[in-house]
């Protein structure tokens, strides 16, 4: 499975809310790649990331129909995200660390509720965590931490 499946999957095919998922992936990509300083990150990738924080998204229809139900969601992606950080940075707990550093799953959680209902969400919330989770384990996840310190 590859992010357009999944988003096809979580959306029902709703187009603009697939737009909308792979917009806020990617921005939220180069962020991480800005922070942790771990992948060059181009200009040219910087400033798209910014015209789709501040012209793209904020036009999408789905994020403009469901702005009350989505901007919470990922309003606690951040804070979850930023508090990983910090706990990889100070020495916090890593295993919470670990689930905490891709909160982007509640963001595509609460999409599949919104769109297709809670027995929609239900089911799809185990593929969904195990995508974003699945493609590093808490220890080689740990060691790479430990190794940076």
């Amino acid at each position: 499975m590859n992010d357009q499946e999944l988003f096809h999957s979580v959306t029902n095919g709703d187009e603009s809310a697939i737009a909308f998922m792979q917009v806020l992936s990617e921005v939220s990509q180069i962020w991480d790649d800005l922070i942790d300083r771990d992948k060059d990150v181009t200009n040219d990738s910087i400033n798209q990331a910014f015209i789709a924080l501040i012209s793209t998204i904020p036009r999408n229809r789905f994020y403009i129909d469901n702005f009350s139900e989505v901007q919470p969601l990922i309003e606690g992606a951040i804070l979850d995200w930023l508090t990983a950080n910090e706990f990889e940075n100070e020495g916090g707990d890593l295993n919470v660390s670990f689930v905490l550093r891709d909160n982007l799953a509640n963001v595509l959680i609460g999409v599949a509720k919104i769109l297709g209902g809670m027995n929609h969400a239900i089911s799809l919330s185990p593929r969904i965590r195990q995508y974003v989770h699945g493609d590093q384990s808490v220890e080689e996840y740990k060691d790479g931490i430990i190794r940076r310190r």
